[in-house]
């Protein structure tokens, strides 16, 4: 959709919207073209990499090899959001699921 013959109408500062399909991508977005799957499994793996560190901080603390509450607690939070947002994205796909299975045919 070109708003090209919009722009006179349009304030200065909305002048400047790229035309819809643009190729501009969202500024979360991806920048590969990798499946979804591929994404998720690499959540997945950030994931588990990250427990397995914060497991070994902790442990770490615990047995007095390090005395670095700070960084284990800055790794607790870390672990805690990634988890936090897997969550959410496993919430989304099943919402979503729900939704296309509530059309009708």
């Amino acid at each position: 959709m070109d708003l090209s013959a919009l722009s006179g109408a349009l304030p200065n500062g909305i002048a400047s919207i790229p035309s819809i399909g643009g190729g501009a991508s969202a500024p979360g977005a991806p920048k590969s073209g990798a499946p979804f799957s591929h994404t998720l499994a690499n959540m997945l793996s950030d994931l588990q990499h990250q427990q397995q560190k914060l497991d070994q901080d902790v442990e770490d603390l615990a047995t007095g090899r390090t005395d670095n509450v700070h960084q284990v607690v800055i790794n607790v939070a870390e672990a805690d959001l990634m988890f936090r947002m897997l969550i959410e994205v496993r919430d989304r796909l099943i919402s979503s699921y729900q939704e296309i299975m509530r059309m009708q045919i």
